[in-house]
């Protein structure tokens, strides 16, 4: 957790760097409380809390946990919009993704943030059919999220498109029995005689 410049004038190649066991102590305690600081930060978005959100930042803590994740990614999964906003103020680049490829609004999309959705989508102007690694876009992340399947499909999310499984959302929808989401997506399927996968869904 602690950033050391490599670069320094004192520090050379084959120089002996003097590490003795209270120095190695103290730069692990350090290494802890940072984690359990940068935990407590993101716990607290998570949870949508504001309480100790400030403390944490000024804190400097670093923004990303040990997959990569943002404090954007954990906003985005709470139902506080306001603290998305923050990320979102400190986080320049809002389509940052984490070790999965995952932006914040497959995040969002997946926890049925119905408002972050639309702050992204229309505010922010996040395009929903970015692939993560999986090739799956916010629209197939969906755990029965009906709204949010509705409000993707209207700003042209792609009903269609297929993951590195060869699944489309339409696939998971019946895999997970969402009967809703079914119909939605059949509405907007052009041959769905042919929307099959190797395993017969």
């Amino acid at each position: 957790m602690i950033n050391v410049d490599l670069l320094k004038s004192d520090r050379c190649i084959g120089k002996k760097i003097k590490n003795g066991p209270r120095k190695s102590n103290n730069s692990h305690l350090k290494d802890l409380k940072a984690v359990k600081e940068q935990l407590a930060l993101f716990a607290s978005l998570s949870a949508g809390s504001v309480k100790k959100i400030e403390y944490c930042r000024r804190n400097g803590l670093k923004e990303r946990s040990l997959n990569l994740l943002t404090s954007l990614h954990f906003a985005a999964e709470g139902p506080n919009l306001e603290l998305v906003k923050l990320a979102i103020k400190f986080n320049l680049d809002v389509k940052v993704t984490y070790a999965s490829l995952q932006t914040a609004l497959h995040i969002a999309s997946a926890h049925g943030r119905l408002d972050t959705v639309q702050y992204l989508v229309e505010e922010m102007k996040m395009e929903g059919n970015v692939w993560d690694r999986d090739g799956k876009t916010a629209l197939p992340s969906q755990k029965g999220h009906l709204h949010i399947v509705t409000f993707l499909l209207k700003h042209e999310a792609d009903a269609t498109s297929r993951d590195v499984f060869g699944y489309a959302p339409i696939h998971y929808a019946v895999e997970e029995n969402l009967i809703d989401n079914v119909a939605i997506f059949l509405e907007r399927e052009p041959n769905v005689e042919e929307n099959q996968t190797s395993s017969g869904l």
